[in-house]
């Protein structure tokens, strides 16, 4: 290493330190070697400078890409799985589900969406559609919610807005609800802690008949953190996430059937009570 800077130093001062034609015409043909080397030099350069910009870029390109790829992956493991599913358990897809099908606080949400696609079936004459839902809360910045609903439908229901929520997980998200409609909350024990009854002003009584201790433990049996709502013609028992596995939407179908078993036939004949007061409570 010593010699190769001794050599270096020795050819740099030949390049200034002179004295005969001969050094001339040495410095002359070095400057030529060194002229030669200028492409190879300038396309260094370029490719450094282009480096500095396009590298970031290319990880960028190479981020976006795994990104891309695994959601659409994951999106297609998903329908595969729900396809499936419903095929080992005799159910049916539907699809276009929209919000204009739908009933209740949550599921009206401005900016909320659904799934394209959803499962349904009957169970006793009742008609049950299995969706995901997903829906957007602004406060400080903006949060998704993501849900597992089951709905059953009531023909020709006309329940008033209630609201069995587990706690911890939102209501509805709409503070207009509150001295508009004026939910109130009931109380339904003192030693329960795990779910909070809603619904509107003046209608207590009607959603205690509902909501007796059977229902209530029934949704309590479940190691699901379930919640229902209980809107116009529809019975929503949903929990805050996408359940992904068989085991998961098992257990909510489970639940689902054990409020038909026990209930469903209560709730149809709850039809002549409620529609007495529906003009009251559907007022705006």
């Amino acid at each position: 290493m010593e010699e190769k800077l001794r050599n270096i130093a020795s050819w740099a001062a030949s390049t200034i330190s002179f004295s005969n034609s001969e050094d001339i015409a040495q410095l002359e043909s070095n400057l030529v070697k060194i002229k030669s080397w200028r492409p190879i030099v300038t396309l260094i350069l370029v490719l450094c400078v282009i480096s500095v910009v396009l590298i970031p870029l290319a990880i960028f390109i190479f981020i976006f890409y795994l990104t891309i790829y695994h959601a659409t992956q994951a999106s297609l493991a998903g329908l595969k799985f729900l396809r499936q599913y419903a095929s080992s358990r005799n159910l049916q897809f539907g699809d276009n589900l929209t919000s204009d099908m739908v009933t209740g606080r949550l599921l009206q949400k401005m900016d909320s969406t659904h799934k394209s696609l959803f499962m349904f079936s009957n169970h006793k004459n009742f008609l049950i559609k299995l969706f995901y839902f997903s829906c957007t809360a602004e406060n400080n910045k903006k949060i998704t919610y993501n849900f597992t609903i089951s709905e059953i439908t009531i023909k020709n229901g006309v329940f008033p807005y209630i609201l069995l929520q587990k706690n911890g997980s939102i209501k509805h998200q709409n503070l207009n609800y509150f001295g508009v409609d004026k939910d109130i909350e009931v109380t339904i024990g003192s030693h329960d802690t795990t779910h909070t009854l809603y619904t509107t002003s003046k209608y207590e009584i009607e959603a205690l008949q509902i909501c007796t201790p059977e229902f209530i433990e029934l949704i309590k049996s479940s190691y699901l953190p379930l919640s229902v709502e209980f809107a116009e013609n529809h019975v929503y028992i949903y929990t805050q996430s996408h359940l992904e596995t068989e085991k998961d939407l098992d257990e909510l179908y489970r639940v689902t059937h054990a409020v038909i078993d026990n209930f469903g036939d209560f709730l149809v004949r709850m039809k002549d009570d409620y529609e007495a007061l529906h003009e009251v409570y559907t007022k705006k």
